[in-house]
C-alpha cells in the first residue's frame, strides 16, 4: 500500500484528479486481497537481533477464500545497531520493542477493516523473554524498554522459538535480494503457522538464564521510622541545641515572655519588659521538668518505679516522698524532683551540678544532685557524663592505649657484617679540665651495632656539623661504611634538641652520606623506646663513668681513655643467660666481631713460627673462620631465641584507637598539664604490620600551626572530633545546620517558627 501511494506521489497526481486504468487496477486488485483476509485467525510477529542490526517481522494467517490457511509478509523493520557495543541479550530487547511498537501500528491502521482474534509474539532469546515476562527490579537500560514493551503487549503474548524457525534472524544478520527472493522461510514464516495452537513451540515456564540476573538491580533495604513529636515545650525549642542548662532555661524565659506579650497585645493587658525576673526563669525550669517527666510516665517501667519511690504530683511535678517528710531539710531535699535517666534535660542538670561543685569528682557531683532532684541509677550515669568532660579530660584523662609490642626490624635479627648498620646517638655533656684550670663541656658519640650489639664510643668536643661529620669519618675508617644508620628524631635535653636536629639535617652531612650510599633512618619524636637498642648502650656507658669517674674531673686525653675502657667492657658484656653449668664461654659481641672476649687472655699463645708456610696460614685461616662461625651459630640459637622470649607480647588490643580528626592534648615534658597544647590528628604513622603507632598533630604555637609528630602514647584524647573530619555533635530533632544570628532566617525556618508561636498561643 505504501508503495503504491509512492508511485502515486511520483507521477505527481493532484487530489481531486481521477487515477490511470493500470494504477485504478493495482488499487483494485489490492482491495480485493485485502477482502480474502477479513477473516484473521491471527497475527504472529518475530524478533532477533546480531550484532549489525536488529530486525521485526509481521505475519498474517488467515483463512481464504479457498478455505486453506495462508501466511502472509505484512511489514518488516530493520534497525542498523548502536554505535556504542551493546550485549546481544540487549539488542534482542530491543528487537522486541520495536516489534511490539511494529505491531501497534498494523492494528491500529487496520482496526477498522480486519477482524483480529489474537496476536503473537516470538523472540529465540531466552534472556529478553525473562526480562520482559518476570517481574524484578531491572538497571535502567532494561526497566525502560521493559516498561514499553508491556505498554503495548501482554507478557502472555510472548514465547519462545528457535533460532532457525525465526525469520527475524534473515532481516538482522543481512541475507541477499536474490536469496532472499525464494526464501520461503522470510515470505511465509516457519511451516508451524499454519498449524494448530497446540502444535506451536511449547512455553511452560518463566525462563531464568544467568544473563538476565546481571541486570538486576542491587536492592536495598531501606528502614524508615517516625519519631514521634515531643509535646510541650520541647516542641518549640529543642534541648539538644542547648549546651548549659542556663542558655535552656534563659532561652526558654524569653520565648515565654514573647508569648505572653502576644496575649497582652490581644487582651490589652500589661507587657513585660526589661530583664529577666527570677520568677520567670524559675517558671521555664519548672515548664523542662514536665517536659521530662512526660517522658518518663511513658517508660515501661514507671509503675514500678511510682510504687517503689512514692511517686507524688506536686504542683504538676513529681516528687519522691522517702522518709524525711518530717526533716526540717528544705522541700527539695524531702521531696526531690523525679528525672527520666536518659533525657538530655537531665544531662544538662548533671553537667550543671558538676560545675558547680568545680569539676569534682562523682561522689560530689552527685550529692550536689541529690540536693534537688532523684535521677535512677544516678551513680552510673553521673559518671559516664563525668567521663566526657572535656575539661576534666584535659586535666585527668589517661592517654591512648600502648599498641601491641611490634616485631624486631629485619636490620635487628638478620646476620650481618659488624657495623653494617648501627644506632648513633649522643650522651652527655660530660666536663673536661683545661690546663688553665677551666671546665669546659664534652660529648659521647655513641655507635650501636643493630646486629651484634657492640658499640664504638667517640669523645668529641662539640655537638657541631664539623665535629660529628670528622667523628663519622673516624668511625667508618675504623669499621667499615655501614649501609643503614638509625637515631632519635629528637633529644631529651631541650638544650640539644635543636643543635641535634639542625646536626643530622645538614646538607654536609647529607651529602657525605649519600656519597657513601648510607641510608639514614629517623625515629618518631618523642619515642626514645623506638631506638631501644641504642639508648640501653647509652644508659650502660653513662652507668660505668658514674661508678668510676664519681666527682674526678679529668682531662680531655685521660677522659678518652677511659670512654676507650668502657668501650671495652660494654663489648666484652654477656649477650645470653650465663648458666652455672660452665660447658662454654658465655657469648659477647666481642666474639662475633674478634673471635675471643677482648677482656681475657687468648685461648692459647701461639709462639712464633720462623718457618711459616702456607700449609700452616691456610690451617690458622679455617681454624679461625670455623670458630668465628661457631660464635655466629650460638648467636642465632641463643641471643635470637632470648630475644624472642624477652619481647614476648604482653599488651592485648588497646581500647581505644587514634583516628584522624580526633582533638588531642599532647604531652609536654617540661610543662604542666594546664599548659599543654590541644591539637588535631591529621595524619597517623603505622608499622609494617598495619597497626597505628604514631600520629602527625597539628598545634598552634604563636598563632601559626605547626605539625608535630608523637607516639600515641603521648596523645591524650578528648572524645571530640574537629569538624572537617565529621564532628561528633548531639543529634537534632529536624536536623537543622545553625545560622549565625546577623543574618536573615530562611523562609522555611520562618515559616517554623510561625507555626510554633500559633501552637503555643493556642495552647
Amino acid at each position: 500500500m505504501k508503495a503504491l501511494f509512492q508511485e502515486i506521489c511520483s507521477s505527481k497526481f493532484d487530489w481531486d484528479k481521477p487515477l490511470t486504468g493500470e494504477t485504478t487496477a493495482k488499487w483494485d486488485r489490492w482491495i480485493k486481497d485485502l477482502a480474502e483476509t477479513k477473516e484473521i485467525r491471527i497475527v504472529h510477529g518475530f524478533g532477533d537481533a546480531s550484532k549489525k542490526a536488529y530486525c521485526a517481522t509481521v505475519y498474517f494467517v488467515y483463512l481464504g477464500m479457498d478455505g486453506k490457511t495462508h501466511v502472509r509478509l505484512v511489514a518488516s523493520k530493520t534497525r542498523v545497531a548502536p554505535l556504542k557495543e551493546l550485549s546481544i541479550p540487549r539488542l534482542e530487547l530491543m528487537s522486541a520493542r520495536i516489534l511490539a511498537q511494529l505491531m501497534d501500528t498494523i492494528r491500529v491502521a487496520l482496526q477498522s477493516q480486519l477482524k483480529i482474534d489474537g496476536v503473537k509474539f516470538w523472540l529465540d532469546s531466552k534472556t529478553a523473554l525473562s526480562w520482559i515476562q518476570n517481574k524484578g527490579e531491572w538497571k535502567q537500560f532494561v526497566r525502560h524498554r521493559v516498561n514499553e514493551i508491556l505498554k503495548l503487549t501482554a507478557k502472555e503474548d510472548w514465547a519462545y522459538c528457535s533460532t532457525d524457525e525465526n525469520p527475524a534472524d534473515l532481516g538482522s544478520r543481512g541475507v541477499l535480494a536474490s536469496q532472499l527472493k525464494e526464501n520461503q522461510l522470510w515470505w511465509c514464516g516457519p511451516s508451524w503457522l499454519t498449524g494448530r495452537p497446540d502444535e506451536w513451540p511449547a512455553m511452560t515456564e518463566a525462563y531464568q538464564t544467568p544473563e538476565s540476573q546481571v541486570e538486576e538491580k542491587k536492592s536495598t533495604t531501606v528502614l524508615l521510622t517516625e519519631a514521634e513529636r515531643p509535646s510541650g515545650i520541647a516542641n518549640v525549642i529543642d534541648v539538644n541545641n542547648h549546651s548549659t542548662l542556663q542558655k535552656l532555661v534563659q532561652v526558654t524565659a524569653w520565648v515565654k515572655r514573647f508569648v505572653n506579650n502576644l496575649r497582652a497585645s490581644v487582651t490589652q493587658g500589661s507587657r513585660s519588659t526589661g530583664r529577666l525576673e527570677a520568677n520567670e526563669l524559675k517558671d521555664a525550669e519548672i515548664e523542662w521538668l514536665k517536659s521530662a517527666q512526660t517522658e518518663l510516665k511513658k517508660q515501661h517501667n514507671f509503675k514500678q518505679l511510682e510504687k517503689e519511690l512514692g511517686i507524688k504530683t506536686d504542683r504538676n511535678v513529681l516528687r519522691c516522698e522517702g522518709r524525711l517528710l518530717n526533716s526540717d531539710l528544705e522541700i527539695d531535699a524531702r521531696k526531690p524532683v523525679i528525672l527520666p535517666t536518659k533525657h538530655p534535660f537531665t544531662r544538662l542538670i548533671i553537667e550543671e551540678c558538676h560545675q558547680r561543685v568545680l569539676h569534682s569528682g562523682v561522689r560530689a557531683t552527685l550529692a550536689e544532685l541529690r540536693s534537688r532532684f532523684w535521677v535512677p541509677r544516678g551513680r552510673q550515669i553521673v559518671k559516664r557524663i563525668l567521663g566526657e568532660c572535656v575539661t576534666c579530660r584535659k586535666l585527668t584523662g589517661k592517654p591512648y592505649s600502648a599498641p601491641p609490642t611490634a616485631s624486631l626490624p629485619d636490620f635487628r635479627v638478620r646476620e650481618a657484617p659488624p657495623f653494617s648498620r648501627v644506632g648513633v646517638d649522643f650522651a652527655g655533656p660530660l666536663y673536661v679540665k683545661q690546663k688553665s684550670g677551666e671546665m669546659d663541656k664534652a660529648y659521647i658519640a655513641l655507635f650501636s651495632c643493630c646486629v651484634t650489639r657492640a658499640v664504638r664510643l667517640e669523645l668529641v668536643e662539640d655537638l657541631s656539623t664539623a665535629t660529628f661529620r670528622r667523628c663519622l669519618r673516624r668511625f667508618i675508617a675504623r669499621n667499615g661504611t655501614p649501609a643503614l644508620i638509625v637515631s632519635d628524631n629528637a633529644k631529651t635535653f631541650q638544650a640539644t634538641q635543636k643543635a641535634l636536629t639542625r646536626l643530622f639535617n645538614h646538607p654536609e652531612v647529607r651529602a657525605d652520606l649519600e656519597r657513601d650510599k648510607i641510608e639514614w633512618k629517623f625515629n618518631l619524636e618523642r619515642a626514645p623506646w623506638w631506638g631501644g637498642f641504642f639508648e640501653r648502650m647509652v644508659a650502660s656507658a653513662k652507668q660505668c663513668l658514674k661508678k668510676t669517674l664519681g666527682n674526678a674531673r679529668l682531662s680531655f686525653d685521660e677522659l678518652s681513655t677511659l670512654i676507650t675502657e668502657v668501650e671495652s667492657t660494654l663489648n666484652s658484656r654477656p649477650l645470653t643467660y650465663e648458666y652455672n653449668e660452665v660447658d662454654e664461654e658465655v657469648l659477647t659481641p666481642s666474639h662475633l666481631i674478634y673471635g675471643r672476649r677482648i677482656k681475657s687472655l687468648p685461648d692459647e699463645i701461639v709462639e712464633p713460627d720462623d718457618a711459616l708456610n702456607h700449609e700452616s696460614s691456610s690451617a690458622r685461616f679455617k681454624y679461625l673462620s670455623t670458630k668465628l662461625a661457631h660464635f655466629w651459630n650460638r648467636w642465632r640459637k641463643e641471643y635470637l631465641v632470648n630475644l624472642r622470649e624477652f619481647h614476648r607480647n604482653k599488651l592485648g588490643r588497646p581500647e581505644r584507637i587514634v583516628q584522624v580528626g580526633d582533638v588531642v592534648v599532647v604531652y609536654e615534658e617540661d610543662k604542666k598539664r594546664g599548659e599543654w597544647k590541644l591539637g588535631v590528628v591529621e595524619s597517623l604513622v603505622t608499622g609494617k604490620d598495619g597497626i597505628v603507632r604514631g600520629a602527625q598533630v597539628r598545634v598552634i604555637t604563636k598563632g601559626k600551626p605547626v605539625h608535630l609528630s608523637r607516639p600515641v602514647q603521648k596523645l591524650y584524647p578528648l572524645e571530640i572530633r574537629s569538624k572537617g573530619e565529621g564532628t561528633r555533635t548531639k543529634s537534632t530533632r529536624n536536623q537543622v545546620v545553625e545560622v549565625p544570628t546577623r543574618n536573615a532566617p530562611r523562609r522555611s525556618a520562618a515559616l517554623d517558627s510561625t507555626w510554633k508561636t500559633q501552637l503555643m498561643l493556642d495552647s
